[in-house]
């Protein structure tokens, strides 16, 4: 599911990420690797990293040519490499090498990351099924999840202060399409034990608007939760009457129903929480996503079978919207990379 699809001379957005959250405090990072390409030949690599730190969120990014980076793949696994970061992937797991400067915001990282050896580390197709996601032409931007559930190690240091993030917990994704959603609200958390701190259970969500005949369409949503051994799928991407989403940032919250029984997402950051990233289209404007790793989250299921359950993280969630104007919502939040 991490096999490389941009080709150039197309119109593409292709991103490899990351990110791993303290299970005890509210700390997280978010790592990604991005190639933009364009049928106009405008062909872009970009390197990004946010640090999430209680009510301080900051980010950094480096842009650099196509032909400057660059993405091999030996022995199973694949290596992508945009100036000083590199982010190596396998069938088992990863390591992440890098550093950014902007602004003053000096960010060094140096993590490992496994699968977790239970039922939760099953590659996870958000819409779609793994045998069919790469040749299928709905919908046309593909969210995939190689390692759903992540042990990390190693350390991250944050002009001049580290952190040590053994027994963090994350995930790793993957995601292509010819363009950014034109509005999104996508979601994920591992949920752990209080005692052991070990995950039992993940949910990934999706809210998207896309354009349709020069108009907007309403949310289409997804929703996948897996409970240890049992997986829970809210698929109906068209079935809107069971479904409901209410988007108000910085809350969202999404109730759906389907074969599966019933499932009721929220969550919600504080506006301190996000950091603001302008995401460039290969042939349309660019979007914003207003981005945060610490967000709250509550999850009830009420199986079709089984017995309900509620999950619920602190600050473990994985929240981002895309919006168009970011100002409407943080007025007083820096845009660094305009």
């Amino acid at each position: 599911m991490n096999d490389p699809v941009a080709e150039l001379g197309t119109n593409r957005v292709e991103s490899w990420f990351f990110r791993a959250n303290c299970p005890t405090t509210p700390r997280a990072i978010w790592i990604k690797a991005t190639f933009l390409t364009s049928t106009s030949g405008r062909n872009l690599a970009q390197a990004w990293v946010s640090v999430f730190d209680g009510d301080t969120a900051t980010a950094a990014w480096r842009t650099i040519d196509y032909g400057d980076a660059t993405a091999t793949t030996a022995g199973g696994g694949h290596r992508i490499t945009i100036g000083d970061t590199a982010f190596t992937v396998t069938d088992t797991g990863g390591t992440l090498r890098g550093h950014l400067d902007r602004d003053g915001q000096d960010v060094h990282w140096d993590i490992a990351f496994e699968r977790d050896d239970s039922e939760l580390a099953d590659p996870l197709v958000l819409i779609g099924t793994a045998a069919k996601v790469r040749r299928s032409r709905f919908p046309a931007n593909k969210v995939v999840s190689p390692f759903p559930v992540v042990h990390c190690s190693g350390t991250v240091t944050i002009g001049g202060k580290a952190w040590l993030v053994d027994g963090w917990s994350g995930m790793q994704g993957h995601n292509w399409g010819p363009a950014h959603s034109r509005q999104y609200v996508w979601g994920q958390a591992v949920f752990s034990e209080q005692s052991g701190r070990q995950p039992f259970a993940y949910v990934e969500a999706a809210s998207a608007r896309v354009a349709i005949a020069n108009r907007t369409s309403p949310y289409f949503s997804v929703m996948t939760v897996r409970h240890g051994a049992q997986m829970y799928r809210f698929d109906r991407l068209f079935d809107l009457h069971r479904q409901h989403v209410d988007a108000s940032f910085p809350n969202w919250r999404l109730r759906m129903r389907g074969a599966a029984g019933t499932a009721t997402l929220s969550m919600t950051a504080r506006r301190e929480q996000f950091v603001i990233l302008p995401y460039q289209n290969p042939a349309a404007p660019t979007r914003y996503c207003l981005n945060s790793k610490l967000a709250q989250v509550e999850l009830r299921v009420e199986p079709r079978t089984g017995n309900d359950f509620v999950l619920r993280s602190e600050h473990g969630g994985a929240l981002e919207f895309l919006v168009d104007n970011p100002r409407s919502l943080l007025p007083t939040a820096a845009i660094p990379f305009d």
